[in-house]
């Protein structure tokens, strides 16, 4: 209950903070939290999406990606992509809201891999380039 409480209170102060009637119609991620799920080598995120604040937005269509920067225990870098390109499409991945949207998913990694940094990117179908994108960095005893 105390952590529902204290992530409605973190929305809430978002909230809070957004101009009624803006004109300001840019996708951007708020809130990306990434922490471990409790089993080996799983981990869970979290954001909201906001999709503008004019009365006339369109709804947004699109998928989200994760690129994880993970340390190997050989201790080499590597980049994963998700959802994995070269398989079939994930459709836990696709986003489709008119303002604000929450998403919530976990993923997972090798257990013996370490977690360095995660990269959210939100691309309207059809783009190439992110319509927006957030880093989130774990810290040295989240990811050990």
């Amino acid at each position: 209950v105390e952590a529902e409480n204290a992530k409605l209170k973190e929305e809430l102060t978002f909230f809070e903070t957004l101009v009624p009637g803006g004109k300001d119609d840019r996708l951007t991620i708020h809130s990306l939290r990434v922490e471990p799920s409790g089993a080996a080598g799983e981990y869970k995120y979290r954001m909201l999406l906001f999709a503008g604040t004019g009365r006339r937005s369109p709804d947004f269509t699109g998928t989200l990606q994760l690129v994880l920067n993970v340390q190997n225990n050989d201790r080499s870098d590597v980049v994963i992509t998700l959802p994995d390109v070269r398989t079939a499409p994930d459709p836990s991945y696709k986003l489709r809201f008119r303002r604000m949207q929450r998403f919530e998913g976990v993923f997972r990694v090798d257990p013996t891999a370490k977690l360095r940094e995660v990269q959210v990117r939100v691309l309207e179908t059809g783009a190439t380039q992110p319509n927006a994108s957030q880093s989130f960095t774990l810290s040295k005893g989240a990811a050990d």
